[in-house]
Protein backbone atom coordinates (compact mmCIF):
# COMPACT_ATOMS: atom_id res chain seq x y z
CA UNK A 1 0.00 0.00 0.00
CA UNK A 2 3.13 2.60 0.97
CA UNK A 3 4.89 1.55 -2.38
CA UNK A 4 1.27 2.21 -4.48
CA UNK A 5 0.68 5.75 -2.62
CA UNK A 6 4.88 6.98 -2.82
CA UNK A 7 4.60 5.66 -6.36
CA UNK A 8 1.24 8.17 -6.82
CA UNK A 9 2.59 10.68 -5.50
CA UNK A 10 5.98 10.68 -7.61
CA UNK A 11 3.50 10.59 -10.76
CA UNK A 12 1.35 13.06 -10.13
CA UNK A 13 3.51 15.84 -8.39
CA UNK A 14 5.81 16.51 -11.28
CA UNK A 15 2.74 16.79 -13.29
CA UNK A 16 1.23 19.66 -11.29
CA UNK A 17 4.28 21.11 -11.52
CA UNK A 18 5.06 21.52 -14.87
CA UNK A 19 1.26 22.39 -15.43
CA UNK A 20 1.64 25.53 -12.84
CA UNK A 21 -1.71 24.09 -11.42
CA UNK A 22 -3.94 25.50 -8.30
CA UNK A 23 -5.66 24.06 -6.04
CA UNK A 24 -7.72 25.98 -4.12
CA UNK A 25 -8.87 24.54 -0.21
CA UNK A 26 -12.33 23.65 -0.01
CA UNK A 27 -14.29 24.87 2.53
CA UNK A 28 -13.63 22.84 5.13
CA UNK A 29 -9.67 23.70 5.61
CA UNK A 30 -10.18 27.60 4.54
CA UNK A 31 -9.51 30.15 7.21
CA UNK A 32 -12.66 31.86 8.72
CA UNK A 33 -11.08 35.26 7.37
CA UNK A 34 -11.11 33.61 3.92
CA UNK A 35 -14.47 32.64 4.06
CA UNK A 36 -15.98 35.91 5.15
CA UNK A 37 -13.69 37.73 2.36
CA UNK A 38 -15.24 35.82 -0.31
CA UNK A 39 -19.13 36.18 1.13
CA UNK A 40 -18.22 39.76 1.20
CA UNK A 41 -17.87 39.42 -2.97
CA UNK A 42 -20.83 37.56 -3.56
CA UNK A 43 -22.51 39.99 -1.92
CA UNK A 44 -21.16 43.24 -3.91
CA UNK A 45 -21.78 43.43 -7.62
CA UNK A 46 -18.19 44.02 -9.45
CA UNK A 47 -17.90 45.69 -12.24
CA UNK A 48 -14.77 45.92 -14.34
CA UNK A 49 -14.02 49.66 -15.10
CA UNK A 50 -14.44 49.30 -19.06
CA UNK A 51 -17.67 48.07 -18.23
CA UNK A 52 -20.83 50.56 -18.23
CA UNK A 53 -22.75 51.00 -14.90
CA UNK A 54 -26.42 52.45 -15.89
CA UNK A 55 -27.87 55.71 -14.54
CA UNK A 56 -30.29 54.03 -11.55
CA UNK A 57 -27.11 53.61 -8.98
CA UNK A 58 -26.84 55.52 -6.40
CA UNK A 59 -23.27 57.11 -5.99
CA UNK A 60 -21.39 56.81 -2.35
CA UNK A 61 -17.98 57.80 -3.25
CA UNK A 62 -14.28 56.64 -3.88
CA UNK A 63 -13.24 53.72 -1.84
CA UNK A 64 -10.04 51.91 -1.61
CA UNK A 65 -8.05 48.57 -0.31
CA UNK A 66 -5.57 49.49 2.36
CA UNK A 67 -2.36 50.02 0.18
CA UNK A 68 -0.09 46.79 1.39
CA UNK A 69 -0.19 43.18 1.18
CA UNK A 70 -2.97 41.11 3.53
CA UNK A 71 -1.25 38.25 4.52
CA UNK A 72 -3.07 35.86 1.96
CA UNK A 73 -1.40 33.91 -0.96
CA UNK A 74 -3.85 35.53 -3.75
CA UNK A 75 -3.54 38.54 -2.96
CA UNK A 76 -6.20 39.78 -5.49
CA UNK A 77 -8.75 37.82 -3.52
CA UNK A 78 -7.83 39.01 -0.20
CA UNK A 79 -7.56 42.41 -1.60
CA UNK A 80 -10.97 42.74 -3.37
CA UNK A 81 -12.72 41.28 -0.55
CA UNK A 82 -11.19 44.18 1.31
CA UNK A 83 -12.31 46.88 -0.60
CA UNK A 84 -16.35 44.84 -1.37
CA UNK A 85 -16.07 45.01 2.88
CA UNK A 86 -15.53 48.47 2.66
CA UNK A 87 -18.75 49.14 0.07
CA UNK A 88 -20.72 47.09 2.73
CA UNK A 89 -19.60 49.81 5.32
CA UNK A 90 -21.37 52.11 3.01
CA UNK A 91 -24.62 50.44 3.23
CA UNK A 92 -23.56 49.89 -0.68
CA UNK A 93 -23.34 46.39 -2.83
CA UNK A 94 -21.99 47.43 -6.15
CA UNK A 95 -18.31 48.21 -6.54
CA UNK A 96 -16.62 49.61 -9.78
CA UNK A 97 -13.34 49.16 -9.89
CA UNK A 98 -11.20 52.14 -11.46
CA UNK A 99 -7.86 51.14 -10.44
CA UNK A 100 -5.05 49.00 -9.49
CA UNK A 101 -1.70 49.01 -8.41
CA UNK A 102 0.10 46.48 -8.24
CA UNK A 103 3.88 46.85 -7.29
CA UNK A 104 5.55 43.62 -6.61
CA UNK A 105 9.08 44.90 -6.25
CA UNK A 106 7.92 46.80 -3.05
CA UNK A 107 5.21 44.11 -1.92
CA UNK A 108 2.19 46.28 -2.32
CA UNK A 109 -0.94 45.67 -4.07
CA UNK A 110 -4.12 48.46 -3.70
CA UNK A 111 -7.41 48.18 -5.80
CA UNK A 112 -9.32 51.45 -6.06
CA UNK A 113 -13.18 52.16 -7.17
CA UNK A 114 -16.29 53.92 -7.00
CA UNK A 115 -19.14 52.54 -4.04
CA UNK A 116 -22.86 51.93 -5.45
CA UNK A 117 -26.20 50.96 -4.30
CA UNK A 118 -28.79 49.46 -6.84
CA UNK A 119 -32.35 48.38 -6.01
CA UNK A 120 -32.03 45.40 -8.31
CA UNK A 121 -28.70 43.87 -8.38
CA UNK A 122 -29.68 40.85 -9.63
CA UNK A 123 -30.52 42.83 -12.94
CA UNK A 124 -27.39 44.54 -12.76
CA UNK A 125 -25.63 40.95 -12.56
CA UNK A 126 -27.45 39.79 -16.08
CA UNK A 127 -26.79 43.20 -17.92
CA UNK A 128 -22.74 42.73 -17.02
CA UNK A 129 -22.88 39.08 -18.43
CA UNK A 130 -24.20 40.10 -21.52
CA UNK A 131 -21.66 42.62 -22.09
CA UNK A 132 -19.51 40.03 -21.65
CA UNK A 133 -20.85 37.68 -23.90
CA UNK A 134 -21.14 40.34 -26.42
CA UNK A 135 -17.16 40.94 -26.22
CA UNK A 136 -16.57 37.60 -26.70
CA UNK A 137 -19.23 36.32 -28.63
CA UNK A 138 -17.73 34.19 -31.37
CA UNK A 139 -17.87 30.22 -31.25
CA UNK A 140 -15.64 30.17 -33.59
CA UNK A 141 -12.72 31.68 -32.28
CA UNK A 142 -10.74 31.61 -28.84
CA UNK A 143 -9.70 35.10 -27.08
CA UNK A 144 -6.76 35.46 -25.10
CA UNK A 145 -5.63 38.25 -23.63
CA UNK A 146 -2.10 39.77 -22.24
CA UNK A 147 -1.78 42.45 -20.16
CA UNK A 148 0.66 44.34 -18.04
CA UNK A 149 -0.62 46.42 -15.27
CA UNK A 150 0.22 49.99 -14.76
CA UNK A 151 3.44 49.66 -12.58
CA UNK A 152 6.63 50.33 -12.94
CA UNK A 153 10.29 48.42 -12.73
CA UNK A 154 11.03 47.30 -16.42
CA UNK A 155 10.40 50.02 -19.03
CA UNK A 156 10.03 47.76 -21.70
CA UNK A 157 9.11 43.81 -22.12
CA UNK A 158 8.58 41.76 -24.75
CA UNK A 159 6.10 39.16 -25.82
CA UNK A 160 6.95 36.64 -27.84
CA UNK A 161 3.72 34.01 -29.07
CA UNK A 162 5.51 30.68 -30.46
CA UNK A 163 8.83 32.39 -30.24
CA UNK A 164 7.96 35.23 -33.00
CA UNK A 165 8.11 38.77 -31.66
CA UNK A 166 4.47 40.37 -31.73
CA UNK A 167 4.17 43.22 -28.54
CA UNK A 168 6.04 45.04 -26.18
CA UNK A 169 4.41 45.81 -23.06
CA UNK A 170 5.31 49.37 -21.38
CA UNK A 171 5.72 50.45 -17.84
CA UNK A 172 2.41 52.37 -18.41
CA UNK A 173 0.24 49.79 -18.29
CA UNK A 174 -1.54 47.74 -21.62
CA UNK A 175 -3.92 45.08 -23.34
CA UNK A 176 -3.44 42.87 -26.01
CA UNK A 177 -6.82 40.96 -27.40
CA UNK A 178 -5.94 38.60 -29.47
CA UNK A 179 -8.63 36.84 -31.59
CA UNK A 180 -7.48 33.36 -32.34
CA UNK A 181 -8.94 31.20 -35.34
CA UNK A 182 -6.91 27.97 -34.98
CA UNK A 183 -7.05 25.85 -31.77
CA UNK A 184 -4.02 24.68 -30.49
CA UNK A 185 -1.18 24.79 -27.88
CA UNK A 186 0.42 27.99 -27.37
CA UNK A 187 3.27 29.55 -26.45
CA UNK A 188 4.10 32.64 -24.86
CA UNK A 189 7.22 34.24 -23.93
CA UNK A 190 9.21 37.05 -22.55
CA UNK A 191 12.61 38.63 -22.73
CA UNK A 192 13.50 36.58 -19.47
CA UNK A 193 12.83 33.26 -21.24
CA UNK A 194 10.07 32.84 -18.89
CA UNK A 195 7.18 31.15 -20.58
CA UNK A 196 4.09 29.02 -19.91
CA UNK A 197 1.72 27.07 -22.95
CA UNK A 198 -2.08 27.37 -23.40
CA UNK A 199 -4.29 25.43 -25.20
CA UNK A 200 -6.90 27.57 -26.61
CA UNK A 201 -10.56 25.97 -27.74
CA UNK A 202 -12.89 28.11 -29.43
CA UNK A 203 -15.46 30.05 -27.45
CA UNK A 204 -13.37 30.64 -24.46
CA UNK A 205 -10.94 33.62 -23.54
CA UNK A 206 -7.70 33.19 -21.40
CA UNK A 207 -5.51 35.53 -19.81
CA UNK A 208 -1.79 35.85 -19.57
CA UNK A 209 -0.60 38.31 -17.33
CA UNK A 210 2.78 39.93 -17.62
CA UNK A 211 4.54 41.45 -14.89
CA UNK A 212 8.23 42.14 -12.80
CA UNK A 213 9.83 40.81 -9.89
CA UNK A 214 12.93 41.82 -8.10
CA UNK A 215 15.22 41.08 -5.73
CA UNK A 216 19.06 40.46 -5.93
CA UNK A 217 20.41 37.96 -7.98
CA UNK A 218 24.09 36.32 -7.64
CA UNK A 219 26.69 36.74 -10.55
CA UNK A 220 29.79 34.82 -11.14
CA UNK A 221 31.42 36.84 -8.21
CA UNK A 222 28.82 39.34 -6.16
CA UNK A 223 25.12 40.16 -5.84
CA UNK A 224 23.39 43.03 -6.89
CA UNK A 225 19.36 44.08 -7.11
CA UNK A 226 17.68 44.02 -10.19
CA UNK A 227 14.42 43.45 -11.73
CA UNK A 228 13.19 40.80 -14.13
CA UNK A 229 10.07 39.85 -16.12
CA UNK A 230 7.61 37.39 -15.13
CA UNK A 231 4.55 35.71 -17.04
CA UNK A 232 1.97 33.84 -15.58
CA UNK A 233 -1.92 32.50 -16.53
CA UNK A 234 -4.52 34.11 -13.82
CA UNK A 235 -7.89 33.04 -13.65
CA UNK A 236 -10.47 35.33 -15.86
CA UNK A 237 -12.40 36.58 -13.39
CA UNK A 238 -9.10 38.02 -11.88
CA UNK A 239 -7.83 38.83 -15.33
CA UNK A 240 -11.21 40.81 -16.22
CA UNK A 241 -10.99 43.13 -13.56
CA UNK A 242 -7.09 43.74 -13.79
CA UNK A 243 -6.74 44.18 -18.12
CA UNK A 244 -9.96 46.45 -17.55
CA UNK A 245 -7.89 49.74 -15.67
CA UNK A 246 -4.74 49.54 -18.60
CA UNK A 247 -4.41 52.69 -19.96
CA UNK A 248 -3.97 50.95 -23.36
CA UNK A 249 -6.05 48.35 -25.77
CA UNK A 250 -4.87 46.97 -28.69
CA UNK A 251 -7.11 44.40 -31.07
CA UNK A 252 -5.04 41.68 -33.27
CA UNK A 253 -6.04 38.68 -34.83
CA UNK A 254 -4.02 35.63 -34.99
CA UNK A 255 -3.73 32.03 -36.69
CA UNK A 256 -2.66 29.03 -36.64
CA UNK A 257 -0.11 27.66 -33.51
Amino acid sequence: MRCCVALIFAIVLPLLTQAQVSISPNDGSRSAASQARDANMDEVVIIPFDFPIGNDLKDLGKIASPYKRVGEANDFKAQLGQVSLKVKARNGNVLRVTSINDFTHINHYQIKGEAYFTNNPEALRKNIEKVRNKKFDSGSMAYLVIYRPDNIGINRIRVYINDTPVQVMTGEGSRYIYRVKREGRYKIADDNKDSLTVDLRYGNSYYVKMSFETGYQTGMSIKHHGYWSSIKSVDNYQGELESSVVKNTFIAAMGQP
